[in-house]
């Protein structure tokens, strides 16, 4: 049985809660287990989370099935995942392979790829998502910037994030770039990035603030730089991650999946990274986290 954010708002948390103890109950969610780590550069408390040994393998056994020998696990999705119907276009299920509870994918319901524009369907989601409870949504476009399925989807995790005294470890960071107004740059943050703040009227009518959100993006692309590419015939864009909360969106180029053995998705502009095992967390302690979302990401424009 469907249930609709569009006919019956509020109800999104509850439906997580609900879905997320019947699929761990059936073994349909697979969570990573994992323990925290902080990680200090700068003032800047990254988060941390490695695997264990097993996890690690299970995690890499996953991702190379998941993009090389690629079968759509989302036309049809496990009925055991499935939250409820965002809107026309798009619905909501549980991340299978979850690192953090309550991990939603926001997922086209015809196939788009995932190196595809956004459009304004997809931001409607977000944001009917968003309006539900406090959550930080981000975008993985393409496997550079840490997608490990071409089917089009969106994310959201609920916030605060487990283990963090604030929102996200760079919420300050940002939410003073916000203070400043328009779009900004927070020159603090040595990878290119464009930061702007949310209209509230956005989560009370998604419909128009899909489209609002759009030409945001317009703009945000054309400040980053980033200009459409044709591969095998299709216009797509270069690699980036975009992150939204209720308060501001976050767009960020990309040029390298991996710095060393450390993994980049949306989340590492945020301050949370991912380590495969203790190896790992050492050469991101070695390295510092700010030095390796500057190589993930794409030299600050100076000026």
């Amino acid at each position: 049985m469907s249930t609709s954010l569009i006919d019956q708002p509020g109800i999104l948390w509850k439906r997580v809660v609900e879905t997320t103890e019947s699929a761990r109950a059936s073994g349909a969610l697979q969570s990573f287990i994992t323990r925290l780590e902080v990680v200090e550069q700068e003032r800047i408390p990254f988060q941390v989370r490695i695997l264990t040994a097993i996890e690690a393998a299970r995690a890499q056994s996953e991702a190379s099935i998941r993009w090389g020998h690629y079968v759509d696990p989302f036309q049809p999705w496990e009925p055991t995942l499935y939250v409820a119907d965002v809107s026309a276009t798009h619905a909501c299920l549980l991340n299978k392979f979850n690192v953090v509870d309550h991990h939603l994918l926001i997922v086209t319901r015809a196939f788009e790829h995932q190196m595809s524009p956004l459009t304004a369907a997809d931001f409607e989601s977000a944001w009917r998502c968003l309006a539900e409870y406090e959550g930080l949504a981000f975008y993985n476009a393409g496997r550079i910037a840490g997608a490990s399925q071409k089917h089009k989807h969106l994310q959201m995790i609920p916030l605060p994030l487990p283990g963090s005294d604030t929102d996200l470890p760079l919420g300050a960071w940002i939410s003073h770039t916000v203070a400043c107004g328009g779009l900004s740059e927070n020159r603090d943050l040595p990878f290119r990035h464009v930061i702007s703040g949310v209209d509230p009227q956005w989560l009370v009518d998604p419909v128009s603030g899909g489209q609002e959100a759009l030409s945001l993006y317009y703009e945000m692309r054309a400040r980053s730089g980033l200009r459409y590419e044709f591969t095998a015939g299709a216009r797509r864009l270069p690699p980036y991650n975009l992150l939204l909360t209720r308060n501001w969106i976050m767009f960020v180029p990309r040029c390298e999946a991996s710095v060393g053995p450390a993994e980049v998705n949306a989340l590492g502009f945020v301050g949370a990274l991912l380590a495969r095992d203790d190896c790992e967390l050492r050469a991101i302690r070695d390295s510092g986290p700010l030095t390796i979302l500057e190589k993930a990401g794409l030299p600050r424009k100076l000026g």
